[in-house]
């Protein structure tokens, strides 16, 4: 799954049954200053990478599945091995990929 952000800061989650990845995805036409004022109200801001909110990551899924959302929430403990998940286990790590 990841995150899609267009030009008007619109947040999208594609392919949310791809629980095996995780990130950002933004076309080049659209600025990192662009990427940053969208993701403001569910992420916080480390270097090039993004921590998100678990919860609101969640609610840009399907909320009330709760077949997705179990495996929403094993694919989050399964990256917190390597660090991707922040000590209080509210926020998850995400990098930015551009198109």
């Amino acid at each position: 799954m990841f995150i899609s952000v267009d030009r008007n800061g619109k947040l999208a989650l594609r392919e949310p049954d791809d629980f095996k990845r995780l990130h950002i995805e933004a076309n080049n036409d659209v600025t990192r200053e662009a990427i940053n004022r969208a993701l403001a109200p569910i992420a916080s801001f480390d270097n090039d990478d993004f921590w998100i909110a678990v919860e609101a990551l969640k609610q840009l899924g399907r909320t009330g599945d709760a077949a997705w959302e179990a495996s929403f929430d094993a694919m989050i403990r399964g990256v917190q091995k390597f660090g991707w998940v922040s000590p209080d286990g509210r926020r998850v790590r995400c990098h930015l990929k551009t198109k």
